[in-house]
């Protein structure tokens, strides 16, 4: 089984290199992706990934490492669930058969990702690391999910409810979810949150609200109090 780690950032490079990357044994995965999101434009334009987005420090760490890197980025922040489907597909396209992905202010303990690639190898069709935190900081998952649960749902923008939402469809498919005794990780929780100035904080509260107003509209409850088995309680037809 060939597995990619996958992790998209949002202004959180120092972190990323210093912490993320720094942590990460390379040495129990085939490839590594990282998706840069809301790259100002002047950068954008003449990125050349040999020297991604001129980041000296990252581009220093991924000379040294010996695993099969590739990078992407975007001038727009197109959400969690985007950026998880397009990790998804292009490792299938690729001939990647799982994903571990990761939020990228995180620092991993030894033995985490290892422990991960384990349990995906094992069979299982979507792990998280057992922590206190959401299955879904540092998770991966057979490619072909894809085909039977479906994609993450990119109106859950640009996060919050995406992962609840998997979460239960993974239960409605017949899939559980496996907790997978590791180390763990430590997490800055709401690192990139706490950049943010008063407006996009404000708007940060508000896109919560209303993901959580598409979450209730969508499976008549909030997560863990879900009235319907299908989308919207759409009827099913054969």
């Amino acid at each position: 089984m060939r597995i990619r780690y996958c992790v998209v950032t949002l202004n959180q490079v120092d972190w990323l290199v210093d912490k993320h990357l720094a942590s990460l044994d390379t040495s129990v995965i085939d490839g590594l992706h990282l998706h840069f999101s809301e790259v100002e434009q002047q950068q954008y334009q003449k990125q050349s990934f040999s020297l991604p987005l001129d980041i000296v420090p990252l581009s220093k760490w991924l000379e040294k490492t010996e695993v099969k890197w590739t990078i992407s980025a975007s001038m727009d922040n197109y959400g969690v669930s985007c950026a998880w489907n397009q990790f998804v597909r292009d490792a299938k396209r690729d001939g990647y058969d799982a994903v571990i992905v990761a939020n990228d202010d995180i620092t991993l303990y030894q033995g985490t990702v290892q422990a991960l690639a384990a349990s995906l190898k094992q069979g299982n069709k979507f792990v998280y690391a057992e922590t206190t935190e959401s299955a879904f900081t540092l998770f991966g998952m057979h490619c072909d999910l894809v085909d039977t649960v479906g994609a993450f749902d990119e109106k859950f923008w640009p996060a919050y409810f995406e992962d609840n939402d998997y979460r239960y469809r993974l239960r409605l498919a017949g899939i559980m979810p496996v907790a997978v005794q590791c180390s763990g990780y430590l997490h800055a929780k709401s690192a990139t949150l706490g950049k943010f100035g008063i407006e996009r904080k404000l708007m940060h509260f508000h896109n919560f609200d209303k993901n959580e107003d598409y979450y209730v509209e969508k499976w008549g409850g909030l997560p863990d109090d879900e009235q319907y088995t299908t989308p919207f309680n759409a009827q099913v037809t054969g």
